[in-house]
């Protein structure tokens, strides 16, 4: 009778360790998706903040559409260091329209480049045909994951603007 009892004893051990096993893969089955959430999360708020930054310049761009030529060919990537700031912004006289678009490029050059919105961003601001459209392109560095492969992507958001410059 007391081997019967012994194997009993043994029975329960191995169920046990069957529900620890079972238990264990389930959390990590949990954890793989809570990181997935959190990587799908991470590129979407990228993606907000270049749509963010995109706007931005558009805005300034339909604020001062009379000097829409100083907007075109912008480009962070060849720029070494964001222009300054001109002097007219700290006098009362105010600025010209050039002044102004200096200013904003200058701004949001340093947004684009400081990394605080996108790490790794640039941004390029384009004359499309006749001049009154523009093309705003920001690229980014994302990592992806893609068959359980972790890859480096170069993301972009490319918006095109129409600028009305008739209107005053």
């Amino acid at each position: 009778m007391k081997n019967t009892q012994i194997h009993a004893q043994g029975f329960a051990l191995i169920e046990v360790l069957i529900a620890v096993f079972v238990l264990a893969i389930g959390i990590l089955g949990a954890g793989a998706i809570q990181t997935m959430g959190l990587q799908a999360n991470q590129g979407a708020y990228m993606r907000s903040q270049a749509m963010l930054l995109a706007g931005d310049i558009i805005d300034r761009i339909r604020a001062n559409r009379s000097a829409l030529s100083n907007y075109s060919a912008v480009d962070t990537s060849t720029m070494s260091t964001v222009p300054g700031l001109p002097t007219c912004i700290s006098l009362s006289t105010g600025c010209s329209a050039t002044d102004v678009a200096t200013a904003d490029i200058s701004d949001w050059a340093s947004k684009v480049k400081s990394g605080s919105y996108l790490p790794g961003a640039n941004g390029k601001v384009v004359s499309l045909g006749s001049g009154s459209n523009v093309q705003v392109t920001i690229t980014w560095g994302e990592t992806d994951w893609n068959a359980g492969i972790r890859s480096n992507v170069s993301m972009s958001y490319v918006v095109t603007a129409a600028i009305n410059t008739e209107i005053e």
